[in-house]
């Protein structure tokens, strides 16, 4: 009897653990083939000392920020001064980008997820102009479906390289300082002017402008309390601290009394001086 059930429990091991290296085979053969570049930098080599310039181009724009110095400009923009806090914090974003999905691109996919023309191609420069990186920024990802994808704040990015145009990766930032709207690159501490009082505009070829601020009135501070606020929204403190102060006098209301003369059993009455005097015996 233990020698059958010892065979039995050893038919019940081998048919179990054929199922599972079955299973294991049929899950090994379903992987992608590109699996193995889940989780890894988009660049691995890039570095944010190498990079002398980021070149940002949309279909209807353009813009190139350039180092100079120890200070980023704006080359579309006369070498007006750039945010380097908002450059330092871009190029380091783009550095620390790892794939969380790779999929085949075909045409139409390139098109719908706007990794063609339609997108933005970021370039990343040395000093002596040669590519670090570049890459195609293209339509947003969102987990969950949105009313108005132009202004929700994405879950990721669709982004493709140009030595694989097969392939699309999507990472988990949403890349929103990729665009090439000067207005949110300028250093705006740069022109911070505070107070203006006059500005003038003159035209190179003749006429111009000119704006002034009006002095601020002095109006004539008033000594009465003013209004009171309604019952239901008087704050007390507030009204009673408001008010002038005036001298107060102290009214008093004690009056004087003189003192009733002692009791020597009844009281004395007085007479006048022609009516006799009653005497007691």
């Amino acid at each position: 009897m233990n020698a059958r059930f010892a065979a039995i429990l050893v038919v019940l091991l081998v048919i179990l653990g054929g199922a599972a290296l079955l299973y294991r085979h049929e899950e090994g053969g379903r992987r992608p083939d590109n699996v193995a570049t889940l989780g890894r930098t988009l660049f691995k080599d890039l570095k944010a000392a190498d990079i002398a310039s980021v070149r940002i181009v949309e279909p209807k724009a353009t813009l190139t920020l350039q180092r100079k110095d120890e200070r980023w400009v704006i080359a579309e923009r006369a070498d007006f001064p750039a945010d380097i806090g908002k450059v330092r914090e871009f190029v380091l974003k783009v550095i620390g980008l790892k794939i969380g999905q790779s999929e085949p691109l075909g045409e139409k996919d390139r098109a719908r997820l706007n990794l063609d023309a339609s997108g933005t191609r970021v370039e990343f420069k040395a000093a002596d102009g040669k590519d670090l990186g570049v890459f195609t920024v293209g339509r947003k990802y969102f987990k969950r479906e949105v009313e108005n994808p132009a202004k929700a704040i994405p879950d990721g990015r669709f982004v493709s390289l140009p030595g694989e145009g097969g392939t699309a990766y999507l990472v988990g930032d949403p890349l929103s300082q990729a665009a090439a709207a000067s207005a949110e690159w300028i250093d705006r501490t740069a022109f911070k002017v505070e107070k203006v009082k006059t500005l003038e505009v003159r035209y190179p070829a003749g006429g111009g402008y000119r704006i002034e601020r009006a002095a601020p009135s002095r109006a004539k501070s008033s000594t009465s309390p003013g209004p009171m606020p309604p019952p239901t929204r008087c704050n007390c403190s507030s009204w009673r601290t408001s008010r002038p102060r005036t001298p107060r006098t102290r009214v008093s209301t004690s009056r004087s009394w003189s003192r009733p003369p002692p009791w020597t059993g009844l009281p004395t009455r007085s007479r006048s001086a022609s009516s006799p005097a009653r005497t007691t015996t």
